[in-house]
């Protein structure tokens, strides 16, 4: 019964389910507009006297709802050594959103230390060795690969 409940929001009845969906989706959006103008600040100050200081803040960043904004201030950015600590941060947030910002940055900038930077955190925050070591010796081998019935190889 109370799956079926309805209220009136924004002038049309709608499911508890979708308020609640809709509060949660504005409740994120809020946040992510707070982290973009604290990531904004910080980014400026990153050249000033207090630098490694936030830097420091940077690095302690737990909040997914950080991802969007430091992907977009990632996107935007032309320093390296921003850029690679705009990756650092998203590698320890971790999580599939932050993941996925290091894969795509991985693939698409052109400069090739970015591109380890980004593999370096996709290792460290998959926590785990990317080939199990019981598949190492196997891939290692040349003749990896069954043999395969073709027509013309012998094998009929």
């Amino acid at each position: 019964a109370a799956v079926f409940e309805r209220r009136q929001r924004c002038g049309r009845w709608r499911l508890v389910q979708e308020i609640e969906l809709m509060e949660e989706r504005a409740r994120r959006d809020q946040a992510e507009k707070e982290w973009l103008v604290k990531l904004r600040r910080w980014r400026q100050q990153l050249a000033g006297p207090k630098a490694r200081e936030t830097r420091e803040l940077f690095l302690a960043i737990s909040d997914s709802h950080a991802v969007g904004p430091l992907a977009e201030l990632l996107r935007g950015e032309r320093v390296r050594e921003a850029k690679l600590l705009y990756l650092e941060t998203l590698g320890k947030i971790g999580g599939g959103s932050a993941l996925e910002v290091l894969v795509t940055s991985a693939l698409n900038d052109p400069d090739v230390e970015i591109f380890h930077a980004c593999a370096d955190e996709l290792v460290r925050a998959a926590g785990f060795d990317l080939v199990e070591s019981e598949h190492q010796e196997w891939l290692a081998t040349r003749d990896n690969l069954p043999e395969l019935d073709l027509p013309g190889n012998g094998s009929q």
